[in-house]
């Protein structure tokens, strides 16, 4: 029996000696963790960064282009007004020489 009684208060320190190390282990792996989630915090923080460059640059990108083929637009609208106007006006020099062919 007392056999039994000093096992169990062994057993009783030995369960606490090796929760006093996981403890330790616990508080380790704590300060690890919270390493870590500062270095994964920064490393957001600079992608986010990045990212937001990137989708400047390509903004900027967009509306130079945007332009370039608006000034391209107006410029074909000028081409296509002017060729109406000269059709216009040659459609009708044709009518009046037909008119003039007609009479004669």
């Amino acid at each position: 029996m007392e056999s039994i009684i000093i096992q169990q208060k062994f057993i009783s320190q030995k369960k606490k000696i090796i929760l006093k190390d996981n403890l330790k282990y616990v508080k380790v792996i704590e300060k690890d963790h919270n390493k870590l989630q500062v270095i994964i915090d920064n490393l957001c923080g600079k992608v986010d960064k990045i990212i937001e460059t990137y989708e400047n640059d390509f903004m900027i990108a967009y509306k130079e282009q945007k332009t370039e083929i608006q000034k391209e637009l107006n410029a074909m609208k000028e081409i296509l007004i002017q060729y109406l106007l000269n059709s216009d006006t040659l459609s009708t020099e044709l009518l009046r020489t037909i008119e003039e062919l007609r009479l004669n």
